[in-house]
């Protein structure tokens, strides 16, 4: 395991303790922190991906490249610390937003129903994150709305590293890295 494997998998693991914490003590500003993180690692992955994916299609095979490829690699976890590492990302979405909808809900209820428990919160951000929308709760003023939206944002982009990703990862999981 590469040293930027145990900083990766560290970084991540702390992004989703901040998310429990958020919804657990009521600290909005850490659940936000939380969020900011984890969508720009998301955003650097699927940029890094992107600029491998480039240089892959523009290098000749058998050609030994360092450019883009080569910079972008640290990124990119090996594949044991990948899962955690994309689970750490999920928990710490799901638990900061549910945070930020808890602590939003105590200011006054933007949503139909109030939001009772931590319990309630990790529910709404699941069903929104998962688009589900279930219909229990829904928002009722534009903060809430735009929240929502964010949540979706990243959700999205959440999925769109994912996939890929992990798909990757499967299909070369016998071979070496």
């Amino acid at each position: 395991m590469k040293a930027n494997d145990w900083v990766l998998g560290i970084a991540a693991f702390l992004l989703s303790i901040f998310g429990i914490l958020s919804l657990c003590f009521g600290i909005c500003w850490l659940a936000i922190i939380a969020v900011a993180f984890a969508d720009l690692y998301l955003f650097a992955v699927l940029i890094g991906a992107s600029l491998r994916a480039q240089c892959d299609a523009e290098c000749s095979p058998g050609k030994k490249l360092k450019s883009c490829a080569e910079k972008s690699k640290n990124l990119f976890p090996n594949r044991p610390t990948s899962v955690v590492v994309l689970l750490c990302l999920t928990i710490s979405l799901v638990y900061s937003f549910a945070g930020i909808f808890l602590s939003l809900d105590q200011t006054g209820s933007p949503f139909n129903k109030k939001l009772e428990s931590p319990t309630q919160a990790v529910h709404l951000s699941l069903t929104t994150m998962l688009t589900l929308g279930d219909g229990v709760f829904h928002a009722e003023d534009d903060a809430a709305r735009r929240l929502i939206l964010f949540e979706l944002g990243s959700s999205i982009l959440l999925f769109f590293t994912i996939f890929p990703l992990v798909i990757s990862r499967i299909s070369g999981w016998g071979k070496k890295e």
